[in-house]
């Protein structure tokens, strides 16, 4: 009695494990399609990058940047001042020689507006290679 028992139990059990393999299989099956249609979405979109036209964009600039300064300016020149004898009153010019180094520590302010024109062919850029590498791998995972 307990043997046809014992029979009926086991295979109630390996009906159910079996129910509930069938049941995991069919999830997991869903899942694969899922993760399959979407690195097919993936692998369109970056297909469209690589062979649109060129990343065009326009940067702003407004900034206002502070430029230091020091340096020395050399000065070297002849002035001519003119000088009253006294005793004759007559005018005369005498030549003084400068010769010098003027020394210049300062910071000026520099604001620059502008925008700056960006255009990068992705295709022959760096970043292509990446894009490469990644649609490589959405393909195989397209195709499990």
């Amino acid at each position: 009695m307990w043997g046809k028992r014992l029979n009926l139990i086991i295979v109630a059990v390996a009906t159910t494990l079996s129910l509930v393999n069938i049941v995991l299989f069919i999830i997991l099956l869903g899942v694969r399609n899922q993760i399959t249609d979407t690195a097919t979405r993936a692998e369109r979109i970056l297909q469209q990058i690589q062979t649109t036209a060129p990343f065009v964009t326009n940067v702003a600039i407004d900034n206002t940047f502070k430029v230091p300064i020091r340096t020395d300016v050399p000065i070297n020149t002849t002035v001519n001042v003119p000088i009253t004898i006294p005793v004759i009153g007559q005018v005369t010019s005498i030549a003084i020689p400068i010769k010098t180094d003027v020394p210049v520590d300062t910071t000026i302010q520099v604001p620059i507006k502008t925008t700056v024109p960006i255009n990068v062919d992705i295709a022959n850029s760096p970043f292509n290679d990446i894009l490469e590498q990644l649609q490589s791998l959405l393909t195989s995972i397209t195709n499990l």
